[in-house]
């Protein structure tokens, strides 16, 4: 029988006798152990994603360190290619193509205790792949698979605010994981 690695998404034979293998290999077993745990950086399900980009500030720009657009691919880059970039001061990734992020202002009290509206609202959402401290320091990147959707924002009580998008959106990426993320 064949499959495909849950990590890289390469095909692989197994046997079909026993459990169902999801790794093509002990390496990539191994590899999607610390990225759930926070070892590595960003999972495979947004890394092999072309829609990568660098960033200064909060303004995404191309490897070339031109402005990028998040309404046009061709300004986008791969991981690989934004990770060996040294412009601007860090990346970014642009929503679409089934990846959205509930973008979580100013939930996380100078103590570093989240606020029960946002810990409310991550226990809601379905398909999570990644959830990272945001630039800010006070808020979450909570990143999904989705549909494309127009975005929404819903202010909360206390000063935050929920944002959802999954099109046409760049989100400043820190690679901060959230200490409080588990992959289910």
């Amino acid at each position: 029988m064949e499959a495909r690695c849950i990590r890289c998404f390469k095909p692989f034979e197994f046997s079909g006798r026993g459990r169902p293998k999801k790794y093509c290999s002990a390496a990539c077993k191994q590899a999607a152990y610390r990225e759930r745990n926070g070892l590595v950086g960003f999972p495979a399900e947004m890394r092999f994603r072309n829609q990568w980009v660098r960033r200064r500030g909060k303004v995404p720009l191309q490897v070339s360190g031109v402005n990028a657009s998040s309404t046009s691919p061709g300004t986008w880059s791969s991981f690989d290619a934004v990770s060996a970039s040294r412009v601007g001061d860090g990346l970014g990734i642009m929503l679409g193509n089934g990846l959205g992020c509930l973008d979580l202002d100013h939930c996380i009290d100078a103590g570093g205790v989240v606020a029960p509206w946002a810990l409310a609202a991550i226990a809601k959402t379905e398909n999570i792949v990644f959830i990272e401290v945001s630039l800010s320091g006070d808020g979450l990147h909570v990143f999904r698979l989705c549909p494309e959707a127009s975005g929404r924002r819903f202010p909360q009580v206390g000063g935050g605010v929920i944002e959802v998008y999954s099109r046409a959106r760049f989100i400043a990426c820190t690679g901060n994981v959230w200490r409080g993320w588990h992959c289910a």
